[in-house]
């Protein structure tokens, strides 16, 4: 009986130090300090996982842009290309305009003479 006498003034001892020790300010502050370490953790990891997504969409958006500035600038580059063609092909139908022009008017000149 004496020794489950002791073990029951353990246990009460026990559990008034360990109410203590949860009632503690300094135990109530450092789980606090944990607590607010760990959000600050979570935190910088959402934080860094966003910025990882931004920079993701950056790349793409530029990607994105620098594709299109290629297919204008090479859809510019063929839209002068075919002027060029077709001003070739405007003065070569000129020259040959003036060449029958000439032609025409010398054999008819040749044709009165």
């Amino acid at each position: 009986m004496k020794s489950f006498r002791t073990f029951l003034e353990n246990v009460g001892e026990f559990a008034s130090n360990l109410s203590a020790y949860q009632n503690d300010p300094t135990t109530i502050r450092q789980e606090k300090l944990q607590a607010a370490k760990e959000r600050l953790q979570q935190k910088r990891q959402e934080a860094a996982e966003r910025l990882k997504a931004i920079r993701e969409k950056a790349a793409a958006a530029r990607e994105e842009a620098a594709q299109q500035t290629a297919d204008r600038f090479a859809k510019q580059k063929e839209l002068l290309a075919q002027q060029a063609e077709d001003r070739a092909r405007k003065k070569e139908e000129e020259q040959q305009r003036r060449e029958q022009e000439r032609a025409s008017r010398q054999g008819g000149t040749q044709e009165q003479d």
